[in-house]
C-alpha cells in the first residue's frame, strides 16, 4: 500500500500480509476514545508502526517497522507472534510481547519474550542504551517525549534520526 495507512475502525482485522510504504497507525477514527482491537493474521512491514491508547494489538507473524515502533501508548498491549524489527522501538513502560525475539537498534523500552518468568533477566532490550538512542533523535528536547510526538514529527515529513 502507498502512502499511509490509519485502522478504519476501532476493531479492525486484517487478514493476510500488510505492506505500507508509510506509517501504520492504531489511532481510533473520530468519536472513539481509547482502545480497541487491531489484528493482522500475517505479517506487517512499514517505516513506522503507532499502537494506540488502550488498544491490544497482535500480529501473527512478523512485524518489521524499518525506522520506528512506538508502543508506549498506556493500558495498550502489543503482540507479535514471530519476530519484531525496527531502528528505534520506544516502548517507554510498555513493552511488546514475542514469540521469535526482538532486534532494536536504538530505543527506550524493552521487549518480554512468551511465556517469560523473570522479567528482568528476560527482557530483549535495544543494541544501544536509552541515553546514546535518545540523542539519536532529531526532535528537539527529549526530556518530555510522547507517542503523539513522535507521530506529529513523521506526519510533517520530517526525519527521525539526526544524520551523521
Amino acid at each position: 500500500m502507498a502512502g499511509h495507512f490509519r485502522a478504519p475502525g476501532f476493531c479492525t482485522l486484517i487478514t493476510g500480509d500488510m505492506h505500507v510504504d508509510g506509517i501504520v497507525d492504531l489511532q481510533n477514527p473520530d468519536g472513539y476514545d481509547e482502545g480497541g482491537l487491531f489484528i493482522v493474521l500475517g505479517n506487517v512491514s512499514c517505516h513506522a508502526f503507532f499502537n494506540e491508547y488502550g488498544k491490544c494489538t497482535f500480529v501473527d507473524g512478523n512485524l518489521d517497522a524499518r525506522d520506528l515502533l512506538v508502543a508506549a501508548f498506556g493500558d495498550s498491549a502489543l503482540v507479535v507472534t514471530r519476530h519484531l524489527s525496527t531502528s528505534f522501538f520506544y516502548g517507554e513502560d510498555i513493552w511488546a510481547e514475542v514469540g521469535a525475539g526482538a532486534t532494536m537498534k536504538y530505543g527506550a523500552g524493552y521487549c518480554l519474550p512468551f511465556g517469560y518468568t523473570a522479567a528482568a533477566a528476560e527482557a530483549i532490550t535495544p543494541d544501544h542504551d536509552e541515553e546514546t538512542s535518545l540523542a539519536q533523535l532529531d526532535l528537539g528536547k527529549t526530556d518530555d517525549l510522547a507517542p503523539r510526538h513522535f507521530r506529529e514529527h513523521l506526519l510533517a515529513g520530517k526525519r527521525l534520526l539526526k544524520r551523521r
